[in-house]
């Protein structure tokens, strides 16, 4: 499984049906069970400032472009 997860690019966005959510995710959280992939966390988004978040996607995104640049 960590293999399979390590070959998705930082930031990618998935978008999973509403019953995969329920099944796969939800039902685990709420039964306080392990989830299906340790790569998915939590954030509380009210603890952060709009400004610094985006802030932090700019970040991101410039190191995603220079690591592209220097791998190929």
């Amino acid at each position: 499984m960590q293999q399979y997860l390590n070959k998705f690019p930082p930031g990618y966005k998935f978008y999973p049906t509403d019953g995969e959510l329920l099944r796969h995710y939800l039902n685990n959280k709420v039964l306080d069970m392990p989830l299906p992939w340790p790569k998915i966390k939590d954030v509380l988004l009210n603890y952060f400032m709009v400004c610094l978040l985006y802030l932090l996607l700019l970040r991101n995104l410039v190191t995603q472009q220079v690591s592209m640049i220097t791998q190929g």
